[in-house]
């Protein structure tokens, strides 16, 4: 029986080989899970963005213990368009800092996995420099 990390190795190497075909860049991928399925895995590979999570972007691909490809689901997200900027996870956490810093009470950012700024929820809400869904 192969080891869940042999089998998202074979998942990996089937992602780069088919990716072109698929319309996506293998690189813009990470594994995020691994679960055996029978006699094989499924991995699921969460797309990234400038090193920041893509909400709804992934590809799940099953493969069988020999790491044959069995099946394969990919669904892509495009980065946003206009002026919404698409920051790295250390710059995002830099500007929720930064923009945090100022305001009244107590503010800290200890994680930061995904920050979209939705502008026109802030629209909504006002104050568009203090706003980002975390």
């Amino acid at each position: 029986m192969a080891t869940p990390g042999a089998l998202g190795r074979a998942a990996a190497a089937h992602l780069a080989r088919q990716s072109p075909a698929w319309g996506v860049a293998a690189r813009d991928f990470a594994v995020s899970a691994t679960t055996r399925v029978g006699a094989g895995a499924t991995v699921r590979f969460d797309q990234r963005i400038n090193g920041v999570r893509a909400l709804g972007g992934y590809a799940a691909l099953t493969v069988d213990n020999e790491g044959s490809l069995v099946s394969d689901i990919v669904r892509t997200v495009a980065a946003p368009a206009g002026e919404a900027p698409v920051w790295d996870v250390t710059t995002a956490r830099q500007r929720v800092a930064s923009a945090v810093s100022g305001a009244r009470g107590h503010s800290a950012v200890r994680t930061l996995e995904t920050v979209v700024v939705d502008g026109s929820t802030v629209e909504l809400l006002g104050d568009a420099s203090r706003f980002a869904w975390l």
